[in-house]
């Protein structure tokens, strides 16, 4: 008696596990945008802060906020407000957005 040869088709688990891998990595892509939305104040804060004027090293990619003592006193540099300079790819030197420069003036009033 003879057998027969059947052939199996890995176009099925090919897809299977693609769809898989898709549903398992896509929380990690949208993970940080998630949190973000669910984190109340974040972006009114944000949106506050993009107005702060800002000192920007263009050598260095790092931006100095204007209660730092490095605020304007690194060359090459110019100011900028802090949306212009997170657009342009600069990052924070301190590791966290400057605040509005009129939230620090009313602080100090205190």
């Amino acid at each position: 008696m003879k057998r027969a040869h059947t052939r199996v088709s890995l176009l099925p688990v090919f897809a299977v596990l693609v769809v898989a891998l898709a549903v398992l990595l896509a929380p990690w892509k949208f993970w940080p945008s998630l949190v973000s939305s669910l984190v109340p104040g974040k972006t009114k804060q944000s949106a506050l802060s993009e107005s702060a004027r800002v000192w920007v090293n263009s050598r260095s990619g790092f931006y100095y906020c204007s209660d730092s003592t490095l605020f304007g006193k690194i060359t090459p540099g110019s100011y900028m407000t802090q949306g212009e300079a997170l657009q342009k790819g600069y990052s924070p030197a301190a590791e966290k957005p400057c605040q509005d420069d009129r939230k620090l003036k009313e602080n100090k009033g205190r």
